[in-house]
């Protein structure tokens, strides 16, 4: 078995890399947040076309 030392040493250790602060977790973060972004982008300016084709579809029906 593991010495109680040894195991916090390992358990830091794995802390350092694979938490938040470390920089796989900090790369992984960045990733996911422009992702993020991204759909959000996506989706308000698909929401805004349908919009704009919405409202062209509404004069063109009091035009008739």
């Amino acid at each position: 078995m593991m010495e109680e030392s040894d195991e916090m040493k390992y358990a830091e250790m794995f802390s350092k890399w694979y938490s938040w602060g470390s920089p796989v977790g900090i790369g992984i973060f960045f990733i996911s947040l422009a992702i993020s972004a991204l759909l959000i982008c996506t989706a308000v300016k698909k929401l805004l076309e349908i919009g704009v084709k919405g409202s062209e579809i509404e004069l063109q029906i009091k035009k008739e």
